[in-house]
């Protein structure tokens, strides 16, 4: 994500995109920080919320911002089961792969 006069020495940040935590966050420069989820964002959000906090690492204080933006995250399927075959008392396993899909099952 890009901004403007991001903390970028004695401080940590944190992001949330529409409640889905980032895993990893790294403040590049005063302009950029880069983000990564390790179950990805939610699809079909519209508008997100994003809060972007830093964390100072010697005093403990916090400033933080919180907007809403425009997501343009659509689903995108790029695996599935197929030939599947299933008994009358079940046993059928379906597997999807969809960046985000797992956030997005969990209601996060």
């Amino acid at each position: 994500m890009t901004g403007t006069n991001f903390f970028t020495s004695g401080y940590d940040a944190s992001l949330k995109v529409a409640g889905a935590e980032a895993s990893t966050v790294t403040i590049t420069s005063d302009t950029e920080i880069s983000a990564s989820w390790d179950h990805g964002i939610p699809a079909l959000v519209d508008p997100a919320a994003l809060n972007l906090t830093f964390h100072a690492t010697d005093s403990g204080l916090v400033h933080g911002a919180s907007s809403a933006v425009t997501l343009e995250n659509p689903i995108s399927v790029t695996d599935s089961s197929s030939d599947l075959s299933c008994s009358f008392a079940g046993g059928c396993s379906y597997q999807i792969t969809a960046n985000g899909l797992t956030t997005l099952l969990s209601g996060g």
